[in-house]
């Protein structure tokens, strides 16, 4: 190609200057310009902001549709800081200036409970459709506006309607545009509609923490579904070793839950690969660090009260540099107080203190504070037993 550039470059000037002499031989470049100088300043401002918020909500409709189509009620929609949402009472809406930080828009839904294999396949095939349908409405929403774009510059009349149209329809290309970039995102914590749906047909971590995650959300929840802990427990089988993924370290977390909050059973193979994670290596991340201390408490209620103790005193000691400080004390006083090393109840008992992350997104549907002050209460106590040497015991008997 680089041996034919010179060429190339020549044919598409020649093709360029001929489409545009044949423009303004035939006056539609003038139409055009005219319609650019009859648009008012201000209005190409109102326009932007105008055809953002179209391009938007066209696109999370997308989304809204799919989950619809195949009878999903939706829990949330947000468009930037504005945010309709429903609870028990109804649909409501909010407006949450630090929203802007989403430069974008999302659809939460309100998921069926999940209770066996089949839910989980109906509710990831729903998922998927939903992934696929919002960047085909994107698109086809460019390809419209285009279309009517060239219609209206061929056979239409007038210059003002035609330059409010010719500049949406330049706004609408840019967006769009901007939006099928996003699709092929894929980042540690962002992934576009169309990685994340490759993910959710191909990763079954993936499939799990978008399900489970967004099960909580859910107006019908069920705090004891044993379910994910079951999926949790065949996933990680399945797996020869736990390594530094997000999606397997919630999918652990998921399973520990299991083990402390709704007393399931142990399973021995998962806690042999549990005994294998390398924690200096996990403690380097906010996900890992908040694993590791999850892991002591598992430690703590099954009796193994050093082993929980020299969990917390590594996470205490090899947290990352990256890991916010505000993490860091709220994880080593919850893990503290629960396993009665020592009681913090002032601290966790004011909300400022406690780490929620990026959960805040999510304030306008469900609390983020909730859950994990139910975490906050003290496991079942254990007594701490150090055994002496020989040695000790006999000098300790004849003092």
């Amino acid at each position: 190609m680089k041996k034919y550039a010179w060429l190339i470059y020549i044919v598409s000037c020649f093709i360029i200057g001929f489409v545009f002499t044949y423009l303004v031989y035939i006056g539609l470049w003038a139409r055009l310009i005219d319609g650019f100088r009859d648009v008012p300043i201000w209005l190409y401002f109102i326009g932007a902001i105008f055809v953002f918020y179209m391009t938007l909500t066209l696109h999370e409709f997308g989304h809204i549709i799919a989950f619809k189509v195949q009878g999903i009620h939706i829990r949330a929609l947000y468009l930037t800081i504005f945010v309709f949402y429903k609870d028990e009472k109804g649909w409501h809406f909010t407006i949450r200036p630090k929203l802007w930080i989403l430069f974008g828009g999302l659809v939460v839904p309100d998921l069926p409970q999940v209770k066996n294999d089949k839910d989980m396949k109906y509710v990831s095939t729903a998922f998927s459709k939903s992934l696929m349908t919002a960047p085909i409405v994107t698109i086809s929403v460019m390809g419209l506006m285009i279309l009517v774009f060239f219609i209206v510059w061929l056979f239409g009349s007038g210059s003002f309607g035609f330059g409010l149209l010719t500049i949406s329809m330049i706004y609408t290309v840019i967006l769009s545009s901007i939006y099928i970039y996003t699709f092929k995102l894929n980042t540690k914590n962002i992934y576009g509609d169309l990685v994340a749906y490759r993910k959710m047909k191909e990763d079954p971590f993936f499939q799990f923490t978008e399900i489970y995650q967004y099960q909580s959300f859910s107006l019908s929840v069920d705090r004891e579904n044993k379910y994910f802990y079951e999926k949790a427990c065949q996933l990680l089988t399945d797996v020869p070793r736990f390594k530094h993924d997000i999606f397997i370290i919630v999918t652990i977390m998921a399973y520990l839950e299991g083990v402390i909050h709704l007393q399931q059973p142990i399973s021995a193979d998962i806690d042999a690969k549990l005994s294998k994670l390398p924690i200096n290596q996990f403690t380097k991340s906010v996900e890992g660090l908040t694993l590791v201390y999850e892991l002591a408490e598992y430690y703590y209620c099954r009796g193994l009260v050093e082993k929980a103790y020299h969990l917390v005193n590594q996470a205490k000691h090899h947290a990352g540099k990256h890991v916010p400080m505000a993490l860091k004390n709220y994880m080593l006083k919850r893990a503290e107080h629960v396993m009665h090393i020592t009681y913090h109840d002032d601290f966790l008992a004011d909300k400022k203190n406690i780490y929620i992350g990026q959960a805040w997104l999510f304030e306008p549907i469900s609390d983020p504070y909730d859950d994990l002050i139910k975490q906050h209460e003290k496991l079942p106590f254990q007594v701490y037993v150090c055994e002496m040497p020989p040695e000790k015991e006999k000098m300790s008997s004849a003092n």
